[in-house]
């Protein structure tokens, strides 16, 4: 085949971005895009002429969310399909997904997304995610569900002498689900629909770990503003 039948790839490198407490970045594409409006992925996009895989992915990462990346594993999935309609229509599609850590920056999500969440391997899967984000999550199972192990809750409950009793049971997560009710502006919009580790379940609501939302300290909820998720059988 000459190079003047060779068609034209349209080449797409994503990232998985991970943080040390094992959670990962997803952001949320924008309503007014016109593919996979409203859905969930991994930064990225497509490589321009004159740039390698490594710097399109750390340019892309930077410009939509304005983190400083760096590679721990280079091209660890690679999906393709030939693009059926639009202004790529019968051109090959390639997008190669590989792992990164955060090492700096300032969250700044660009006008293409609308929000984004830290989460667990096993909360990425909840998300409404595009199909090759959640094809190449499912693949690479085994190098992305890297979370702490929970395994414990504490319940604090009190006595009749008004003494406080800790009984450690089985990890419990809630998912807030209405409005805090002290209307804080912009928090519920930012909480709605994360799911939290409990650390201590007491009396009214939750302490509860706010690092999925990149906070590195603890909250509280109270309990008529979340479920409780039911623990995996």
């Amino acid at each position: 085949m000459s190079a003047n039948t060779r068609p034209r790839v349209v080449l797409v490198n994503r990232c998985f971005l991970g943080r040390d407490d094992g959670t990962w970045l997803i952001i949320k594409r924008s309503l007014k895009d016109k593919n996979n409006p409203g859905k969930w992925e991994v930064a990225g996009g497509k490589v321009d002429v004159g740039q390698d895989l490594s710097h399109a992915q750390e340019r892309e990462v930077m410009e939509e969310t304005g983190y400083l990346v760096e590679p721990t594993e280079r091209q660890v999935f690679v999906d393709s399909f030939v693009i059926g309609a639009g202004q790529y229509k019968g051109l090959p599609y390639v997008v190669i997904f590989s792992i990164t850590r955060l090492v700096g920056g300032t969250l700044a999500l660009s006008e293409e997304h609308t929000d984004h969440a830290w989460v667990t391997y096993a909360e990425m899967l909840t998300y409404d995610l595009t199909s090759e984000v959640r094809k190449a999550a499912i693949v690479l199972e085994s190098r992305l569900n890297t979370s702490p192990k929970e395994t414990t809750s504490e319940v604090w409950t009190t006595d009749g002498w008004g003494r406080v009793l800790v009984k450690s049971v089985p990890v419990i997560r809630v998912r807030v689900v209405r409005q805090h009710r002290l209307k804080v502006p912009g928090f519920f919009e930012r909480v709605k629909g994360h799911s939290f580790r409990v650390i201590h379940k007491r009396e009214g609501g939750y302490d509860v770990d706010l690092s999925p939302l990149g906070v590195q300290e603890m909250g509280f909820v109270y309990a008529d503003e979340v479920e409780e998720i039911p623990p995996k059988s």
